[in-house]
């Protein structure tokens, strides 16, 4: 069997060395047809499982994947083949499924849609807060700076400081709790006596009484938060350990 023929074949899906062998004297034209015909037929079993409620995408038929899959994307849809990749074929290989969907016809202008969608940036944000980070930096890194955050949605930050006084025994509290169930609050402090500039992050329980000054954002981002405005952020506490607590700051 040539290079040649024997990449055709695997292009096609035939991987074993049965399936090789089988298929090595045919012509490329004579395996195309082959290859519909059992394929059809295989869609037409799937089809029948799928009406009598046997298909259960956790548990997947006893037929070869690759044949399971192009059934999905013929019969839902190619969205919906991703989120079957992503959550049970693939869950723990997520960078391989470019290359899945490529190997079951899948053309590379649809793979790069459906694997990275677009995002409408909301311009009047990038403006706003490009024209407030502009007083501390350059307008083209100001603007540069105000895409990208909008373009993320958020802000992640490690909060600074927790080794001092009794924050550590309050982070081993705070990671008894799932991070849903903690509330955070940005407070400037502009008569802090070591930075002006500074920004607490005060942490608390959900329904619980008071406030705990965890510590503070790290001096590079405040510049930033104070463009956002501290009073109207949406903060969500990602986790927290002896380490540190990381916040998700929403824009």
């Amino acid at each position: 069997m040539t290079r040649e023929h024997q990449e055709f074949l695997k292009s096609k899906g035939w991987y074993s060395n049965e399936e090789l062998l089988a298929f090595s004297k045919l012509t490329f034209q004579e395996i195309e047809e082959r290859q519909d015909n059992i394929r059809a037929y295989d869609f037409i079993r799937l089809d029948s499982l799928f009406e009598e409620g046997k298909i259960d995408f956790e548990n997947p038929p006893n037929i070869w994947g690759m044949t399971f899959q192009r059934w999905i994307l013929k019969k839902f849809g190619l969205k919906v083949l991703v989120d079957y990749l992503k959550n049970y074929d693939l869950k723990d290989k997520l960078s391989v499924i470019p290359g899945r969907l490529k190997a079951i016809g899948v053309s590379e202008k649809d793979i790069e849609a459906v694997l990275n969608p677009v995002i409408r940036i909301d311009k009047s944000k990038v403006v706003i807060l490009g024209n407030k980070l502009s007083k501390t930096m350059t307008r083209k890194e100001a603007f540069i700076k105000a895409w990208a955050i909008v373009k993320a949605g958020s802000i992640e930050i490690t909060v600074n400081g927790v080794t001092f006084g009794n924050r550590q025994e309050a982070l081993k509290r705070l990671a008894k709790y799932e991070p849903s169930q903690i509330k955070a609050v940005l407070v400037p402090e502009p008569e802090n006596q070591f930075d002006h500039n500074a920004i607490a992050v005060m942490v608390g329980v959900q329904n619980g009484k008071g406030l705990y000054r965890l510590g503070y954002v790290p001096r590079s981002f405040t510049g930033t938060i104070r463009a956002i405005n501290t009073r109207k952020l949406s903060l969500k506490v990602l986790g927290g350990d002896i380490h540190g607590a990381r916040l998700s700051i929403a824009v």
